[in-house]
């Protein structure tokens, strides 16, 4: 067994369903803690390309938000957390969780239109400003304090996560995004279209 299909028996033990939805933010927690909970297991993508793998996730100061834990600290707030299998898939090669988000309103840091994320240095929770001062170590010319954080606000769109080995994960073009110029019904559709009939791109 996977180390990705051991994951998700773990949160369907008695069996995994074709669709689950969790809007409960700690129950949101919960299970993206037990995605994290192998290193170098599961993939995650970024609406605007990109990804990184998701290490856990807790709480956050920000209303109606949690954290997610990758490389960096990042802010989102989930609508929903989704998961997907499909018939004849018991590896569970292309089951994936999508998280939609709600879009969080823009900081006052920078006078210009962040779009899908902001990068900020938090000072003290909820004390942000720029990311420079992240990479210089210092605000007003005082060493930054020991609370002092790199952090990402994701702003909106949705992101997804494969398994780590998995078929999606491997095809390098699905880095471009793809899967926020669908919602989340229309991206089942697409991967059980790639599952029948192949990549088209």
């Amino acid at each position: 067994m996977t180390n990705w299909n051991e994951i998700i028996k773990s949160i369907f033990p008695v069996g995994s369903p074709t669709t689950c939805v969790w809007t409960d933010h700690k129950e949101i927690i919960e299970v993206l803690n037990k995605i994290g909970s192998f290193a170098n297991t599961n993939h995650m993508f970024y609406p605007k390309g990109g990804g990184l793998d998701l290490k856990g996730s807790s709480t956050s100061f920000e209303a109606n938000c949690i954290e997610i834990k990758t490389s960096f600290n990042e802010v989102i707030s989930p609508i929903s957390l989704t998961f997907n299998s499909f018939e004849n898939d018991d590896e569970n090669d292309w089951a994936y969780f999508r998280i939609d988000l709600n879009e969080i309103s823009q900081t006052d840091v920078y006078n210009y239109d962040a779009n899908f994320q902001e990068e900020l240095t938090e000072l003290e929770p909820l004390y942000y400003v720029g990311r420079e001062h992240w990479d210089e170590g210092e605000f007003n010319d005082e060493k930054l304090p020991e609370t002092a954080r790199l952090v990402i606000r994701r702003l909106k769109g949705a992101l997804v996560i494969f398994g780590k080995l998995s078929s999606y994960n491997k095809h390098s073009r699905t880095y471009d995004g793809r899967h926020n110029n669908y919602d989340g019904s229309e991206f089942r559709d697409y991967i059980q279209s790639v599952i029948n009939k192949g990549w088209d791109r």
